[in-house]
């Protein structure tokens, strides 16, 4: 009886792994491949990666603004350091988001718009003021404050892995700003 069982138990594991093997050589010869799907990111990892993308798009386009805008040779090797760093930062951002199929921004904020809009209207001094303290100062420490306030709590290894990466070069990033406010010379580079 035992005997029985057990080569009744052995027929249904062979059928079983024919079945997949079965279904396994149907996807392949149908082009489907059986590689599985990125690995899902949590929604609050989500909502970080996205934040932290926005604030690269919006200091890029704000540094973009002082590059066409200000005649100051330390607003200008700053914004040019802020165009390099964050679309370095951003293109590490997008890689992660392709490979874990999240959606980004492409463009400022609202906030970032309207900014640019009052800001467009302003020369000189004004300009070059206005630019180190809301995109060198008010915005750096935002977004200095959210990595170092979310550095323990992304369950995404890679994510993780970026905001760790990303806090030592925005701190670098406030201290310049900070400095240029202060009269002094920008030290990012």
């Amino acid at each position: 009886m035992r005997f029985m069982r057990f080569i009744a138990l052995l027929a249904c594991a062979l059928l079983a792994a024919g079945a997949g093997a079965a279904q396994a050589g149907a996807a392949a010869q149908a082009g489907v491949s059986t590689v599985a799907a990125p690995p899902a990111m949590s929604k609050a990892d989500q909502t970080l990666l996205t934040s932290m993308a926005q604030a690269q798009v919006n200091e890029i386009a704000a540094a973009r603004q002082a590059l066409d805008m200000s005649k100051n040779d330390g607003v200008r090797k700053f914004a040019q350091t802020m165009v390099d760093d964050h679309g370095k930062a951003l293109d590490s951002i997008e890689t992660l988001a392709r490979a874990r199929n999240v959606s980004l921004p492409t463009e400022p904020d609202a906030a970032h718009k309207a900014l640019a809009a009052r800001m467009q209207k302003l020369r000189g001094d004004a300009f070059d003021k206005a630019y180190i303290k809301q995109a060198g100062v008010n915005d750096h420490s935002k977004v200095h404050s959210m990595l170092v306030n979310y550095a323990d709590k992304p369950k995404d290894a890679k994510l993780k892995a970026l905001v760790a990466g990303m806090r030592p070069t925005v701190a670098a990033h406030l201290d310049a700003a900070k400095a240029l406010q202060g009269g002094g010379a920008p030290a990012t580079r």
